[in-house]
């Protein structure tokens, strides 16, 4: 990717929000955008996302990277796996949702070294997309837009299919801690769709 000190800002912030926001996550009921395996894989993947835009990003940090998120995703396949057998459904889906994103992230550091990257101006123009990172790319992209649509018009309705109660005193609280856990995820669709697309 070329580097970028404001888009990096931008991975950054994402990620310290996601940090945030899981340190608050005892408050509230968890839902989909707000759980311990999303709030780490976004933590994860918005801090990779910064470190490709950073200025220094050779092969030494692409290697880390790469680790970062191997390990990040086999981590969430045994979240899944435990979330499966406990029957905690939104976990499972947080958990599978969250590793399928750091393998094609993963995917997206192996196809486009870090060389190649930098000298084409972009990771976007790298190389040629094959067609398995394009439709990586459009469902990442249909997912940032659909969250992005539940948590504004319909955030009620995002939270009561995670099965949160909405107490009227709660209810502002929560529709405000479900759009800022959405912010982190949008971003880091936003960032996947780009380096895919």
């Amino acid at each position: 990717m070329t580097t970028s000190i404001p888009l990096m800002g931008v991975f950054v912030a994402a990620a310290l929000l996601s940090v945030w926001e899981f340190l608050r996550r005892g408050e509230r009921p968890e839902s989909y955008l707000a759980d311990r395996e999303a709030h780490g894989a976004h933590v994860v993947m918005n801090g990779a996302m910064a470190a490709m835009v950073a200025p220094g990003y050779d092969g030494t940090v692409e290697r880390a990277v790469f680790w970062v998120l191997l390990l990040g995703a086999m981590t969430l396949i045994l979240r899944l796996a435990l979330a499966v057998q406990a029957g905690t459904r939104e976990k499972a889906i947080a958990s599978g949702y969250h590793a399928v994103a750091m393998f094609a992230m993963v995917y997206a550091v192996v196809l486009m070294p870090a060389a190649a990257m930098h000298h084409a101006g972009g990771m976007h123009h790298a190389m040629p997309t094959p067609w398995i990172a394009s439709v990586f790319g459009i469902l990442f992209l249909l997912d940032g837009v659909a969250t992005v649509v539940a948590a504004v018009f319909f955030p009620a309705r995002m939270l009561g299919a995670a099965g949160v109660e909405m107490g009227s005193g709660a209810r502002k609280a929560l529709i405000g801690d479900l759009r800022r856990s959405a912010i982190p995820h949008v971003v880091m669709d936003a960032g996947m769709a780009w380096m895919l697309l």
